[in-house]
């Protein structure tokens, strides 16, 4: 029986922009917000407000993206991946002030 132990890659790095860019390719009219958490360049905070969560329950929607990132997220390329995902009708909810 053969086993295979994934390892990250050592001189593989993900910034913002390849993470954008994925993103836009599968979410091509999101609003796209992302944040290098500790510096290293694999953990990251990415903010995405989508037409296409409307709908769209949280846990789908985070499987959606998670499925994107899953060959990073496998290798250790991402280590953190901290997602905050809003359909636009959301994000004008959480826009508008507490009178």
């Amino acid at each position: 029986m053969l086993t295979i132990e994934m390892k990250p890659y050592k001189n593989e790095t993900m910034n913002s922009e390849l993470i954008k860019e994925k993103i836009l390719g599968l979410l091509p009219e999101a609003l796209v917000e992302i944040k290098d958490l500790t510096g290293t360049q694999n953990h990251w905070e990415v903010s995405i407000i989508s037409s296409q969560f409307e709908g769209l329950p949280r846990i789908q929607r985070h499987k959606l993206i998670l499925d994107l990132f899953s060959d990073e997220l496998k290798t250790g390329i991402i280590h953190a991946l901290s997602l905050k995902l809003s359909a636009p009708s959301e994000a004008r909810k959480s826009m508008v002030p507490n009178n």
